[in-house]
């Protein structure tokens, strides 16, 4: 549950966790937070890709969980910040195709 949590509160664009921060963060010992990772995909908790060489692993997917009033809060922040960046993003793209029609 501690995993899932830490995941569910990391930003989205941080994916790529090392086995020593799950390890800090879950208060587990490093040699048994490949078996916590695998054991969550397992259960359909997680999902990504594990690069043991490298020691971290690559979040794709975190499964829902009830939110409580903090929760939502993080939850609410993040899709203010996601949409602060789309809007920027549009007008990058309308300046592009404004600049592309003048020429």
């Amino acid at each position: 549950m501690c995993l899932m949590k830490y995941l569910f509160l990391m930003s989205p664009r941080s994916t790529n966790i090392t086995f020593q921060e799950i390890a800090h963060k879950t208060k587990q010992d490093i040699g048994q937070v490949e078996f916590l990772l695998l054991k969550a995909m397992s259960l359909r908790i997680i999902d990504g890709v594990i690069d043991q060489i490298a020691g971290c692993i690559s979040i794709t997917w975190v499964h829902a969980r009830i939110l409580n009033r903090k929760d939502i809060a993080s939850l609410s922040s993040k899709v203010c910040n996601w949409e602060d960046e789309l809007d920027e993003m549009l007008k990058s793209v309308g300046m592009t195709v404004q600049s592309m029609h003048s020429t």
